[in-house]
């Protein structure tokens, strides 16, 4: 009898151990994974862009070493334009490219891109001052039609899906810019040396070289979706000035005729879109 209760007890104090454990364990909470925070604008990005273009420039003529004054006679008294206003607007347009890092609301990356433009404008100024001086025309022109940009960008999501940034960095284009100074036919004068180039004409090729300067400028871009964003641009750029000088094609002014300083700069406003490639979710540490 005594024997059978024993293992009897035994078996009861076994059982409320085992359903003591099991409660105080279930009453255990359990350990939460870490939080994965998305990172909205990580990684690379291809995408197009369209706007406008609007440049400031602006073409000033010098006298050069000619004899008597010469063109800076010439200027001073109204025969020979002082500056004229090359700028011109035009429809800008292009493909960019780049790479975004996020950590928090804080976003930073690189950009680059390049863009066909429609820049192109010709100015001329004609005067008719008295019989003792010849009546002269003079005659800027310039165009661009690529301009390029490799900038880094920083900026904060106001919200998950709306960056706001600023950028700035090199710019690069392919400004042409030439200029003439040339008179009407000057009575029992030599020959024009050039169609179009009457009585004398002191004239600059066209400088095509391409020139590295600098923008800066800032905006918003909103995704709408998980790969697709939209954004608005406003673009400042500066590639330098451009100086030349002309001599007189018929050799009768020895020595620089005059000389121009041409800045080329203005502003751009554009509208784009972008498709993103993504980056792996990024898991927070605790």
């Amino acid at each position: 009898m005594r024997r059978h209760f024993g293992w009897a007890l035994a078996s009861v104090v076994s059982v409320g151990i085992g359903g003591l454990g099991a409660a105080s364990a279930a009453d255990l909470p359990l350990k939460a994974p870490p939080p994965v925070a998305i990172c909205n604008w990580c990684g690379f990005y291809i995408g197009v862009n369209a706007g406008g273009i609007w440049s400031n420039d602006n073409n000033t003529y010098f006298g050069g070493d000619t004899t008597a004054g010469g063109t800076t006679d010439a200027i001073n008294r109204g025969q020979v334009a002082r500056s004229l206003g090359t700028g011109s607007s035009g429809f800008i347009g292009g493909a960019q490219a780049g790479f975004n890092q996020q950590k928090g609301n804080f976003v930073w990356g690189i950009e680059g891109d390049v863009q066909g433009t429609s820049l192109s404008r010709t100015v001329s100024f004609s005067s008719n001052l008295a019989p003792a001086f010849f009546p002269a025309t003079t005659t800027a022109s310039e165009k661009m039609d690529v301009l390029a940009t490799l900038r880094g960008r920083v900026g904060f999501t106001a919200s998950p899906m709306l960056l706001l940034y600023a950028t700035g960095g090199l710019a690069i284009g392919d400004p042409r810019v030439s200029s003439s100074i040339s008179t009407f036919p000057i009575p029992g004068g030599p020959a024009p040396a050039a169609p179009g180039c009457a009585g004398f004409c002191s004239a600059v090729s066209s400088s095509d070289d391409w020139r590295a300067g600098w923008t800066i400028g800032a905006g918003a871009e909103w995704k709408f979706n998980a790969k697709w964003s939209a954004k608005a641009e406003y673009l400042y750029y500066d590639l330098g000035r451009i100086n030349q000088t002309g001599t007189d094609t018929l050799g009768r002014f020895p020595g620089t005729f005059y000389t121009t300083s041409t800045r080329i700069n203005g502003s751009i406003a554009r509208v784009g879109i972008n498709y993103a490639f993504g980056a792996a979710p990024v898991v927070a540490k605790y």
